[in-house]
């Protein structure tokens, strides 16, 4: 048989095989339907709560630069504290309801858009995002006891998977609140005692460790709003004050105030200009 017969009847087997496997008009409209909807009902979850959102946020997705980086910084009040109540159990019983947004706030600190476009564009492209998205999901997974078997420990693979290849060492247990940046998903170190605030950014390099003697002997707590520059050591039962700024190369043993700004080993406080600058594309809790 020659070349060009077996191509001819390779085709026609082919051809067979496709008219027979293929499916039916009607199961492929219900497919079409049944995509629809799920990507409509993932774009609803991603956009909910956008009434709430403040007035400079436009229609486009973007916000005004006062409000991507705030120019001013109050101190918190005594009625405001770092991990109310509330805030912690928000973390603690993942409900559908908070996991999705924790998501939303970690994709707008990417992109400063909401929206299953937005969604699939930053995890394409960032490497931190799509191991924060796994890390929230298997915690969620867990919490829950219809998917605690099964779905649970796909995503804890996947999830372990992405962290072993970035060198990411970020426990899904640790209590961390939304809006959580990485940049350069890299050699990140994040001890699970460890308790982290709202809209904070990790740098490649860092380390957030226990000290295990001495006076400040426990894990660092983490305000909101803080920045952390690469390779920064922070370790010790210490706390990091709220829109803090901590240099690259910094390692801190002692306790940050609010809009302080350290750098140098140890580190030591130069100014009280706090993250402004760099943290940016927050949303407001709702």
């Amino acid at each position: 048989m020659s070349n060009r017969s077996a191509r001819v009847v390779w085709r026609k087997i082919a051809l067979n095989h496709s008219e027979t496997s293929s499916p039916s008009p009607c199961m492929k409209s219900f497919l079409n339907v049944l995509l629809r909807a799920l990507v409509g009902f993932i774009d609803s979850m991603l956009q909910h709560g956008a009434k709430q959102l403040p007035a400079n946020f436009n229609d486009s997705g973007a916000t005004s630069d006062a409000y991507h980086c705030a120019s001013e910084l109050t101190p918190p009040n005594e009625s405001s504290k770092r991990f109310d109540k509330s805030e912690s159990d928000e973390v603690h019983n993942m409900v559908l309801r908070n996991f999705l947004r924790l998501v939303r706030e970690d994709l707008f600190r990417y992109e400063g858009k909401l929206g299953i476009g937005a969604f699939l564009l930053v995890w394409r492209h960032e490497s931190g995002f799509r191991f924060t998205v796994l890390m929230r999901l298997t915690r969620y997974l867990h919490s829950n006891p219809l998917t605690r078997y099964g779905f649970y420990h796909v995503s804890f693979y996947l999830y372990n998977r992405t962290g072993v290849r970035h060198g990411l060492h970020i426990d899904y247990v640790t209590d961390i609140g939304g809006g959580l940046y990485i940049p350069h998903a890299l050699n990140i170190v994040v001890n699970s005692a460890c308790r982290i605030g709202r809209n904070c950014s990790l740098s490649q390099g860092v380390t957030l460790g226990s000290a295990n003697r001495g006076a400040r002997a426990g894990t660092p707590t983490i305000g909101d709003s803080v920045y952390i520059a690469p390779g920064a050591v922070v370790f010790g039962s210490i706390s990091i004050g709220d829109n803090a700024a901590i240099g690259a190369n910094c390692v801190v043993t002692k306790d940050v105030p609010f809009n302080g700004v350290v750098v140098g080993v140890p580190g030591k406080i130069i100014s009280l200009d706090g993250s402004r600058g760099y943290v940016c594309n927050t949303l407001d809790k709702f």
